[in-house]
Protein backbone atom coordinates (compact mmCIF):
# COMPACT_ATOMS: atom_id res chain seq x y z
CA UNK A 1 0.00 0.00 0.00
CA UNK A 2 2.69 2.46 0.78
CA UNK A 3 4.86 2.01 -2.56
CA UNK A 4 1.22 2.85 -4.45
CA UNK A 5 0.68 6.03 -2.33
CA UNK A 6 3.98 6.80 -3.09
CA UNK A 7 4.05 6.83 -6.90
CA UNK A 8 0.39 7.70 -7.30
CA UNK A 9 1.87 11.00 -5.14
CA UNK A 10 5.28 11.22 -7.44
CA UNK A 11 3.32 10.64 -10.62
CA UNK A 12 0.82 13.62 -9.53
CA UNK A 13 3.58 15.66 -8.21
CA UNK A 14 5.25 15.48 -11.68
CA UNK A 15 2.08 17.73 -13.43
CA UNK A 16 2.54 21.15 -12.18
CA UNK A 17 -0.52 23.63 -11.79
CA UNK A 18 -0.44 26.53 -14.48
CA UNK A 19 -1.27 29.65 -13.52
CA UNK A 20 -3.85 31.85 -14.70
CA UNK A 21 -1.94 33.82 -16.89
CA UNK A 22 -0.07 31.10 -17.75
CA UNK A 23 -3.22 29.32 -19.16
CA UNK A 24 -4.38 32.26 -21.19
CA UNK A 25 -1.42 32.23 -23.11
CA UNK A 26 -1.24 28.84 -23.80
CA UNK A 27 -2.32 28.28 -27.51
CA UNK A 28 -4.66 25.20 -27.50
CA UNK A 29 -6.71 25.14 -30.88
CA UNK A 30 -6.37 28.25 -32.09
CA UNK A 31 -10.11 28.92 -33.23
CA UNK A 32 -11.00 30.93 -36.16
CA UNK A 33 -7.74 31.85 -36.67
CA UNK A 34 -4.91 31.56 -39.49
CA UNK A 35 -1.79 30.25 -38.55
CA UNK A 36 1.15 30.24 -41.05
CA UNK A 37 5.27 29.76 -40.68
CA UNK A 38 7.44 32.61 -42.06
CA UNK A 39 11.10 31.39 -42.33
CA UNK A 40 12.80 34.43 -41.31
CA UNK A 41 12.68 38.44 -40.21
CA UNK A 42 12.78 39.89 -43.25
CA UNK A 43 9.64 38.38 -44.73
CA UNK A 44 8.11 38.52 -40.90
CA UNK A 45 8.40 42.24 -41.66
CA UNK A 46 7.21 42.18 -44.94
CA UNK A 47 3.95 40.11 -43.89
CA UNK A 48 3.35 42.39 -40.74
CA UNK A 49 3.52 45.42 -42.69
CA UNK A 50 0.77 43.99 -45.16
CA UNK A 51 -1.19 43.03 -42.55
CA UNK A 52 -1.37 46.21 -41.10
CA UNK A 53 -1.36 48.29 -44.49
CA UNK A 54 -4.52 45.73 -45.53
CA UNK A 55 -6.55 46.91 -41.88
CA UNK A 56 -6.04 43.63 -39.92
CA UNK A 57 -5.55 45.34 -36.41
CA UNK A 58 -2.42 44.86 -34.15
CA UNK A 59 -4.37 42.82 -31.57
CA UNK A 60 -5.86 40.48 -34.15
CA UNK A 61 -1.85 39.35 -35.01
CA UNK A 62 0.45 37.18 -32.75
CA UNK A 63 3.62 35.81 -33.84
CA UNK A 64 5.26 33.54 -31.97
CA UNK A 65 9.68 32.48 -31.68
CA UNK A 66 12.22 30.63 -30.22
CA UNK A 67 12.18 28.73 -26.93
CA UNK A 68 9.17 31.45 -25.51
CA UNK A 69 7.33 30.26 -28.64
CA UNK A 70 7.49 26.64 -28.16
CA UNK A 71 6.55 27.37 -24.37
CA UNK A 72 3.53 28.95 -26.03
CA UNK A 73 2.01 26.14 -28.19
CA UNK A 74 3.65 23.67 -25.67
CA UNK A 75 3.23 20.17 -28.10
CA UNK A 76 2.78 18.04 -25.18
CA UNK A 77 1.40 20.17 -22.90
CA UNK A 78 4.20 19.76 -20.25
CA UNK A 79 4.43 23.59 -19.55
CA UNK A 80 0.66 24.56 -18.62
CA UNK A 81 -0.25 22.19 -16.07
CA UNK A 82 -2.71 19.46 -16.00
CA UNK A 83 -5.22 21.48 -18.59
CA UNK A 84 -2.33 21.54 -21.13
CA UNK A 85 -1.67 17.64 -20.43
CA UNK A 86 -5.24 16.87 -20.99
CA UNK A 87 -6.02 19.01 -24.00
CA UNK A 88 -3.16 17.75 -26.19
CA UNK A 89 -3.94 14.37 -25.18
CA UNK A 90 -7.27 14.71 -26.49
CA UNK A 91 -5.83 16.86 -29.79
CA UNK A 92 -3.71 13.39 -30.36
CA UNK A 93 -6.57 11.95 -31.90
CA UNK A 94 -6.80 14.83 -34.67
CA UNK A 95 -4.65 16.60 -36.81
CA UNK A 96 -3.92 19.61 -34.14
CA UNK A 97 -1.19 16.80 -32.75
CA UNK A 98 0.97 16.91 -35.90
CA UNK A 99 0.57 20.46 -36.30
CA UNK A 100 1.98 21.72 -32.83
CA UNK A 101 4.66 19.39 -33.43
CA UNK A 102 5.71 21.06 -36.73
CA UNK A 103 5.03 24.42 -35.29
CA UNK A 104 7.63 22.71 -32.51
CA UNK A 105 10.17 21.99 -35.49
CA UNK A 106 9.81 25.30 -37.02
CA UNK A 107 10.34 27.19 -34.43
CA UNK A 108 13.40 25.37 -33.29
CA UNK A 109 14.66 26.07 -36.55
CA UNK A 110 14.34 29.90 -35.95
CA UNK A 111 11.38 30.49 -37.88
CA UNK A 112 8.29 32.42 -36.83
CA UNK A 113 4.47 31.58 -36.71
CA UNK A 114 2.16 33.84 -37.33
CA UNK A 115 -1.52 33.97 -36.07
CA UNK A 116 -4.01 36.15 -37.16
CA UNK A 117 -7.59 36.07 -36.11
CA UNK A 118 -9.92 36.44 -38.83
CA UNK A 119 -13.79 36.71 -38.53
CA UNK A 120 -16.03 34.07 -39.98
CA UNK A 121 -15.68 35.43 -43.59
CA UNK A 122 -14.19 33.60 -46.11
CA UNK A 123 -12.46 36.48 -47.85
CA UNK A 124 -11.04 37.84 -44.91
CA UNK A 125 -9.38 34.27 -44.41
CA UNK A 126 -8.49 34.35 -48.12
CA UNK A 127 -6.84 37.77 -48.06
CA UNK A 128 -5.22 36.98 -44.58
CA UNK A 129 -3.49 33.66 -46.60
CA UNK A 130 -2.84 35.38 -49.67
CA UNK A 131 -0.54 37.92 -47.64
CA UNK A 132 1.16 35.60 -46.04
CA UNK A 133 2.11 33.34 -49.09
CA UNK A 134 3.18 36.22 -50.68
CA UNK A 135 5.72 36.99 -48.07
CA UNK A 136 7.10 33.38 -47.72
CA UNK A 137 4.65 32.22 -45.75
CA UNK A 138 3.96 28.51 -45.81
CA UNK A 139 2.07 25.68 -43.95
CA UNK A 140 -0.95 27.96 -43.74
CA UNK A 141 -4.15 26.62 -41.98
CA UNK A 142 -7.24 28.54 -41.10
CA UNK A 143 -8.46 26.31 -37.76
CA UNK A 144 -12.32 26.54 -38.46
CA UNK A 145 -14.32 25.42 -35.05
CA UNK A 146 -14.18 21.68 -35.84
CA UNK A 147 -11.93 21.77 -39.05
CA UNK A 148 -8.93 22.86 -40.32
CA UNK A 149 -8.77 24.11 -43.75
CA UNK A 150 -5.38 24.10 -45.47
CA UNK A 151 -4.82 26.89 -47.57
CA UNK A 152 -1.32 27.19 -48.49
CA UNK A 153 0.90 24.21 -48.35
Amino acid sequence: MRRIDSILTTERNTIRSATEKELDRFLRYPTRKIVGVVDNSHDLDAVLSALAAAGFAAEAIQVFSGEEGICRIDPDGSYHGLVGRLTRIIQAIGAEHEHMRRYEEELRAGHYLVVISVPDDEVERQRAAAILSKHGGHFVDYYAPLAIVHMVP
